[in-house]
């Protein structure tokens, strides 16, 4: 009987040395961290190299290397790494338009039942690359560039104006003559010189009238630039801004009498619906405030028809409703459509209702 015990103890030790023995797979790295140093924006993507062993019993595996950052791209060993043997991964930095110094980081994550999940690291400076006419003005149009050919005013209130300025550049090897056509009467302008020599720069001085516009929100409009290039002589100039109801001269007691639009919801969810199919809904408002309210401008997203926005001006108590259609065709998956509502709330001067739902395709 003591003999049956001791052979078993000797057997259970013996086994327990042996799993322990066992560690797994192990991994090792030569470096954790890799410096660049100084490198320069137009020599093209660095690359660095990490070094890596397994240093256990067992094939050791990266399941996962991901790197921190879209800049930084990555190449490892892909297969089991027996032990005693070693790996690899590559560390790649694109320094185009990423001047300065940089620190990224790669996770890796291994079978590495001690180090499942670590961190590299890379570093450096970046020299900036001399600049050149396509970095100032990046928007071609023939042979004339423009910094950028679309003027966004921003923010105007509504019985102000507001100057801004486009720069162009004359790629060509001859004067180019420059003139605006089919210019709203709300902008005015100075074209400094109209007369482009070979390589010169030039500026457009436009001035946006919110007063001439009389309209409400964020508008894009779109007219032309008229020249005698060889390759084209007329050029799209887009504008746009926002123009919002200056309530910045009302006084306390004003504000305390100002009209207040209230919905009775902001958000409409219709379900789910077959591809094609139309959708009614309509929005009911309430002006809760003293003074009238003006329903300023209503304007909705493609898809979305209004076929009835309700009284423009209400008095104070008084209700409408603003009744749409969806066209859902050509519509798939989920399908969200907005309207916006702009009055002379100065709490709430805009205010954007929400359409959701799923479409069945048949």
């Amino acid at each position: 009987m003591k003999k049956s015990a001791f052979i078993f103890l000797v057997t259970i030790f013996y086994t327990f040395n042996i799993v322990y023995a066992q560690q797994g797979p192990s991994i090792k790295f030569d470096k954790k961290k890799h410096n660049f140093k100084t490198i320069k924006e137009d020599d093209g993507p660095a690359k660095g190299t990490f070094h890596f062993t397994n240093i256990g019993d067992q094939p050791l595996k990266l399941t996962k290397v991901k790197p921190g950052c879209g800049c930084t791209t990555s190449d490892w060993t892909k297969n089991e790494v027996q032990p005693g043997k070693k790996g690899f991964i590559t560390a790649v930095y694109d320094p185009r338009n990423r001047p300065g110094p940089f620190n990224k980081a790669i996770a890796v994550e291994t079978n590495d039942p001690k180090q499942p999940r670590l961190i590299l690291f890379i570093s450096g400076n970046v020299l900036p690359r001399k600049k050149t006419t396509v970095d100032f003005y990046p928007v071609k149009a023939g042979n004339l560039r423009f910094k950028t050919n679309h003027l966004a005013f921003m923010e105007i209130n509504n019985g102000s104006t507001k100057t801004d300025t486009m720069k162009l550049y004359n790629v060509w090897d001859s004067t180019m003559t420059i003139k605006l056509i089919n210019v709203p009467k709300f902008i005015s302008y100075e074209i400094i010189p109209p007369q482009l020599k070979p390589k010169q720069e030039g500026i457009i001085i436009m001035t946006y009238d919110a007063r001439k516009k009389n309209d409400f929100g964020l508008i894009f409009d779109r007219f032309s630039m008229e020249t005698n290039d060889a390759i084209n002589k007329i050029k799209p100039i887009n504008v746009s801004a926002k123009i919002v109801e200056d309530f910045t001269k009302l006084s306390t007691k004003q504000l305390e009498l100002s009209p207040k639009i209230k919905f009775a919801s902001r958000n409409f969810n219709f379900g789910s619906v077959k591809q094609g199919e139309l959708v009614e809904y309509s929005f009911e408002y309430t002006n809760l405030g003293e003074a009238d309210l003006i329903i300023r401008k209503i304007s909705s997203s493609s898809g979305c028809t209004i076929i009835n926005k309700g009284k423009p001006i209400l008095k104070k108590d008084e209700s409408s409703k603003m009744d749409i259609i969806i066209n859902t065709k050509g519509s798939g998956g989920k399908l969200h459509k907005t309207i916006t509502v702009i009055s002379n709330d100065p709490d709430q001067p805009s205010i954007t209702l929400s359409i959701i739902g799923s479409l069945i395709s048949e």
